[in-house]
């Protein structure tokens, strides 16, 4: 993972890494968590800005009844800079992004097999 002052340089062009996710995983029965929570983060290459960028973050979390009193938590959410005039549009792409992504988490856990961790 880089920190968001860490840049690398891609077809002659920098990138940063400011853009965040974080996916969180916890099982429970009943209202006792049985496994440790586990949090996985997730850093992106996106373009330097020239100016001081807004940032939209999108955050979603959700409890999964997985039957016999036991249930799983999770949490998935991403935080993407961008110019103010483009803040609409990185909202729908941050959006969609943790959508997939939580799609695919709760197939994992359904499936008992853990995708990230």
């Amino acid at each position: 993972m880089h920190s968001s002052k860490e840049r690398e340089e891609r077809n002659g062009l920098a990138y940063e890494y400011p853009a965040n996710a974080v996916v969180t995983h916890q099982r429970f029965e009943g209202k006792t968590p049985t496994t440790e929570q586990t949090t996985k983060n997730e850093t992106f290459a996106i373009h330097r800005f020239v100016t001081e960028p807004a940032k939209v973050t999108i955050d979603r979390s959700l409890t999964i009844n997985l039957g016999n009193y036991e249930s799983a938590r999770l949490g998935v959410s991403v935080t993407v800079p961008c110019y103010v005039e483009d803040v609409d549009n990185a909202y729908e792409r941050a959006r969609i992004w943790v959508e997939k992504r939580v799609q695919q988490e709760v197939d994992s856990i359904r499936s008992d097999k853990p995708s990230i961790f």
